[in-house]
């Protein structure tokens, strides 16, 4: 007899191009972080995956709760195959070198601080040039 949870096909994995959906390849030098995020989130919502990059909102389920480990780490390493595939090469061996094979959300965490911290980082800039 076959299990329950093996039957559970994700929406996720019908996704074989994450780039018709995100066609934009973040690059360090091009500020499209915020058009990124915004893309890849909003894909994220519409395959339900959302809770593999950002902490889930309390009054909602997470696929955590649904899914077992195994099926989880699945999806999980599908997200962050996700991630790897708008992004470019040098943000890649970046996120690969330093966090090797982490989950898709550290992924997600540490992409959004190098551009964050870049965007305070001209920001100070600017403000040193003002004065």
């Amino acid at each position: 007899m076959v299990e329950k949870s093996k039957l559970i096909f994700h929406p996720s994995l019908a996704v074989t191009n994450i780039r018709h959906h995100v066609p934009i390849q973040l690059e360090l030098e091009i500020g499209l972080y915020s058009a990124w995020a915004h893309l890849f989130t909003t894909h994220c919502k519409a395959y339900r995956v959302l809770d593999h990059i950002l902490p889930p909102i309390q009054s909602s389920s997470s696929n955590a709760a649904v899914l077992d480990l195994e099926e989880w780490e699945c999806v999980d390493a599908h997200v962050f195959q996700w991630i790897y595939g708008t992004i470019c090469r040098d943000l890649m061996h970046t996120i690969i070198d330093t966090f090797g094979n982490a989950t898709a959300r550290r992924a997600w965490e540490a992409i959004r601080d190098i551009f964050l911290d870049n965007r305070s980082t001209c920001c100070n800039r600017s403000d040193d040039h003002d004065t």
